[in-house]
């Protein structure tokens, strides 16, 4: 074993002890750069934590706020809705109604009544010019028999 090892002079061995030396306060330096670096890293974790935080908090008291106006939304529609059902029972008993407006979650079925009324005016339009045909034609049949017993 003794032949392996070399053998070192007194200067080699205050050369290395020297690089050593120079090492470590090199790498001593280096962790305490570190240590700085992770006392940073530290105090802006402890930041975006307070910021996620705040963050959180605003979140949750703007969910509340909405949740709190979808509520207060939905009371105001029901009470609109019942007041609508009142108004239109009245209007019925009132001017006695042959139907009344059904309404359903969606409210009333504007879209069918609308058809419905849309119907009943054209059958009123073709109504009238039946009727003014008819007059039309009338008016003509006086006025010919007028001429014909010769009252003009």
């Amino acid at each position: 074993m003794r032949d392996c090892k070399r053998e070192m002079t007194n200067e080699q061995l205050l050369e290395a002890y020297c690089n050593l030396m120079a090492e470590y306060a090199r790498l001593k330096a280096k962790s305490g750069a570190m240590e700085e670096q992770m006392k940073e890293l530290r105090k802006e974790n402890r930041e975006l934590e307070k910021q996620n935080d705040d963050i959180r908090n605003s979140h949750k008291k703007f969910y509340d706020d909405v949740e709190k106006e979808i509520s207060r939304l939905e009371e105001e529609n029901a009470k609109l809705k019942e007041e609508i059902h009142k108004l239109t029972e009245k209007q019925c008993e009132d001017f006695s109604c042959e139907r009344s407006i059904t309404f359903s979650d969606s409210g009333p079925n504007v879209d069918n009544l609308l058809r419905e009324l849309q119907d009943n005016k054209q059958q009123d339009c073709i109504r009238i010019n039946d009727l003014t045909t008819t007059i039309n034609v009338l008016t003509r049949l006086y006025s010919n028999l007028r001429k014909n017993v010769g009252m003009d």
